[in-house]
């Protein structure tokens, strides 16, 4: 069983006992917005937006960045814990396989 941090909770996974995995090191990013409200918009409807956007309760620039050797292989789980928002995620200097 592995947990990671998500707000003042807790992101908790399951992992079957049979196959857990390949992986040299498991990853979690649980995405949030905060403070938010609405703005109307020149067609007539009320856009939800957001003060703060956060990873793992931090915002862009006073998180740990995700450190990789190479030829790591990493399990990363994302948790969109947001309402409203869809949130794009770059990274970068990776090479996939």
């Amino acid at each position: 069983m592995t947990k990671a941090q998500y707000g003042g909770s807790r992101l908790l996974l399951i992992e079957p006992r049979d196959n857990p995995g390949r992986y040299d090191q498991e990853v979690f990013l649980a995405l949030h917005d905060w403070g938010g409200h609405f703005e109307g918009g020149g067609d007539g409807y009320m856009n939800p937006v957001y003060d703060v956007s956060t990873i793992n309760g931090k915002m862009l620039g006073f998180g740990e960045p995700v450190r990789v050797k190479q030829g790591e292989r990493v399990l990363l789980h994302v948790l969109n814990s947001s309402p409203t928002e869809v949130h794009w995620l770059a990274l970068a200097v990776m090479a996939f396989k």
